[in-house]
Order: C-alpha cells, then structure tokens, then sequence
C-alpha cells in the first residue's frame, strides 16, 4: 500500500482523478465496492493529498530508506522499528570506519 499511495504525482500537471485507476480516481465508488476497507479511517483530504506532489527532500528520504532497508517513518518510529525487529545495522553508516577510530 506505501508504494501505491506514496507513488502521487510528481509534476503539477498531474491530478489523479484524471486516472481511473488510481484509488483516487474517477469511479472510486464502485471500485470501492470490490476492495477491502480501509484498516483505518479514510483521510477527509485524500484526493486533494494525493493530488499535492511530495517534496523532494521526502522523496530523497523514502530513496535512501529504500536503499538501505531501514524503516521509514518519524524519529521516534523508526527506533521503536529497529528495536523491535533487530535493525540496528540499518542506521549504522553504510562505509568503512575511518582509520584510528576503533
């Protein structure tokens, strides 16, 4: 689901409900029939969230997330995350420790 909601539009041409297939799209009523509910309430602001394109310091952010294996997400998750499920190597810096520094 991250990567379908996340996935919004990069360019301000660009507006979902151009694109029926989107969950934000024209026709969301009868798709909605077909899909599972939501496991939490749906956002009032959806479509118009999903229209805003994502700045790009967030997008660089998912990136290295992504290249890094590490979870995503607000400080204080993404702690709670590597404690849970043994992550500590993906907040480690990813290069060779300086000489002299062991």
């Amino acid at each position: 689901m991250l990567y379908t909601v996340e996935n919004r539009p990069k360019f301000n041409f660009f507006t979902c409900s151009r694109y029926p297939f989107l969950s934000g799209g024209k026709g969301v009523r009868e798709r909605k029939k077909l899909l599972s509910p939501w496991p939490v309430p749906e956002p009032k602001d959806y479509v118009p969230w999903l229209n805003h394109p994502q700045p790009k310091e967030e997008i660089e952010n998912i990136r290295y997330a992504l290249k890094r294996s590490r979870p995503y997400g607000s400080e204080s998750w993404v702690a709670k995350a590597v404690a849970q499920f043994g992550l500590e190597n993906t907040l480690r810096n990813p290069w060779r420790p300086e000489k002299g520094s062991r």
